[in-house]
């Protein structure tokens, strides 16, 4: 992977999260394919569009446990590194699977930064619901339209109901892939994520 500022400001982030957990009383480990898997296992998922490959490629990238209380939950880390655009934006395959998930009280916490507005948010994924309302659903028309793929727009429309939509050709900038816009204004209402966290560890004492 080519190291850029924005891998190294994303990787120091996740760093932080992983501190504060740890300072109270998690154990975390590191869940991504391509840190779980072979070079030659990851190669092949990178390029297979198989749904089950898709959801392999979409797992959270870090898991916190801990050991005295027996409390699990998976946690992504997101960074906004353009100092334009103010938007949260967040691909939304990874956040069907999450929700669909969270029907059966498997949590993933996500944690945001924006260093340049000076945001530390988050969310459950529990939670989107209540926030999606006043979100916009991209969504490139020239993918996942074909091949074992072409009925995805059906998990979307689950996940994401009554959801504004606003349809784009061509890859235009980042992966391509749908993704889910979360305006400034809702940003700015989120707790930051350390409050979340504190709100669960009483439970945890």
């Amino acid at each position: 992977m080519r190291i850029t500022p924005h891998n190294v400001e994303h990787g120091t982030f996740e760093g932080e999260v992983d501190s504060f957990l740890m300072d109270n009383g998690f154990l975390i480990e590191s869940a991504p394919f391509h840190n779980t898997m072979s070079e030659e296992f990851v190669e092949l998922l990178q390029y297979n569009f198989n749904p089950c490959s898709m959801y392999i490629r979409a797992r959270a990238d870090r898991v916190a446990i801990h050991p005295e209380t027996g409390v699990v939950f998976q946690w992504e880390a997101k960074t906004h590194w353009e100092e334009k655009g103010s938007d949260m934006m967040l691909e939304a395959l990874p956040l069907c699977y999450h929700l669909t998930l969270s029907q059966f009280d498997v949590s993933c916490l996500y944690v945001y930064k924006d260093p340049h507005r000076g945001y530390e948010k988050g969310f459950w994924i529990k939670d989107l619901a209540s926030i999606q309302k006043d979100c916009i659903f991209i969504f490139n028309r020239d993918i996942y339209t074909t091949g074992i793929l072409r009925n995805i727009n059906t998990y979307f429309d689950h996940c994401f109901p009554g959801i504004r939509q606003v349809h784009t050709r061509g890859p235009g900038k980042g992966s391509g892939d749908p993704c889910l816009k979360i305006p400034e204004e809702v940003v700015k209402t989120l707790p930051h994520w350390k409050d979340l966290i504190n709100d669960i560890i009483p439970a945890l004492t």
